[in-house]
C-alpha cells in the first residue's frame, strides 16, 4: 500500500509527507491497543521540535521502545495486526521494520545496562564493507526494503540492477550459500561495533508533545537529548547527515 501510493505520488513532498502521517497514526494505534510506551526520537522527534513537522528530505519513521516490553508474544501480536492492515513487517532482535524502502517506521528497541539504554548494532568499517554487506543482503532477500543505499550511488546501480537480476535468476539453494559465504566475509573483516549509548535518564519520566494532532512521548530534557545527538548546532539542517559516523549516540570500536 505505501509503495504504491509513493510510486503514484513521487516527486511530491506534501504526498510523502501524507503517507507518513497515516503510517504513523496506524503504528500508534497498534501500539497503543497493546499498551506498549514507545516515544518519538531520532530524526522524526529532530523533525517535530525543530520543524514542526517531519524532515522534507526525510522518509522514514524513528520510534523507541523498550526491548523487555516487547516479548515474543506481543511482536507476532503486532506483526499480524499491521500485515492485517497491508504492512510490510520484518521482526528483528533489536528493531521493528514496517513498511517498504521508500517510507517505513523503525521502532528500535532498547535495554538498559547500569545508566546506559543501549540497542546493540553492527556497521561497515569503510565504503567496501558496505558494499560486501548490501551484496550479502540482495543474495538473502532480493526484495529486501531495509536497505538504505543514500551512500552508494554506483554501487545502487551495481546492487539493485545487475546483482537483483543475477538473483532472481539463480536457484535460491544457491543464491543462499552465496550470501551465507558473503556474510561469513563481512562478519569476518568488515565490521565495526556502532552501538547506540544513551543515558537512560533521557527516557524515564517521559515528556509530551503534539506532533499532527496526536500526542506523543519524547524524552525528557529534550533539547538537552537532541544536543546528544546531533550536536549543539542540531537545530540548524544538516542533510548529508549519517547515523553511523555523526550520531552522538554512536559507540564506535
Amino acid at each position: 500500500m505505501i509503495e504504491e501510493l509513493y510510486t503514484r505520488f513521487k516527486g511530491e513532498e506534501t504526498m510523502t509527507e501524507h503517507i507518513l502521517i497515516n503510517l504513523l497514526r496506524q503504528v500508534k494505534e497498534v501500539l497503543d491497543k497493546h499498551n506498549i510506551e514507545f516515544w518519538l526520537e531520532c530524526g522524526t522527534l529532530l523533525g517535530a521540535v525543530r520543524n514542526g513537522k517531519f524532515i522534507p528530505w526525510e522518509h522514514d519513521i524513528d520510534l523507541g521502545a523498550w526491548q523487555e516490553k516487547m516479548t515474543d508474544v506481543i511482536k507476532t501480536s503486532i506483526l499480524k495486526e499491521l500485515c492485517s492492515r497491508n504492512f510490510a513487517v520484518k521482526v528483528f532482535e533489536n528493531y521493528i521494520h514496517i513498511g517498504g524502502e521508500t517510507v517505513h517506521t523503525d521502532i528500535n528497541l532498547y535495554h538498559i545496562s547500569n545508566d546506559k539504554a543501549i540497542i546493540l548494532r553492527q556497521g561497515p568499517k569503510c565504503l567496501k564493507d558496505r558494499i560486501l554487506y548490501y551484496v550479502a543482503m540482495v543474495l538473502v532477500d532480493p526484495y529486501n526494503p531495509g536497505l538504505d543505499f543514500r551512500e552508494l550511488s554506483f554501487a545502487k546501480r551495481l546492487i539493485k540492477g545487475s546483482l537483483f537480476k543475477l538473483c532472481c535468476v539463480l536457484p535460491s539453494r544457491l543464491r543462499k550459500q552465496l550470501a551465507q559465504i558473503a556474510m561469513a566475509v563481512y562478519k569476518k573483516i568488515g565490521v565495526k561495533d556502532v552501538s547506540w549509548v544513551i543515558p537512560s535518564d533521557y527516557f524515564m519520566n517521559l515528556s509530551t508533545i503534539k506532533f499532527y494532532g496526536m500526542e506523543f512521548k519524547v524524552p525528557n530534557k529534550i533539547e538537552e537529548y537532541l544536543a546528544y545527538r546531533y550536536g549543539e548546532d542540531w537545530k540548524t539542517p544538516k542533510r548529508n547527515w549519517r547515523t553511523n559516523t555523526d550520531d552522538g549516540a554512536v559507540r564506535i570500536r
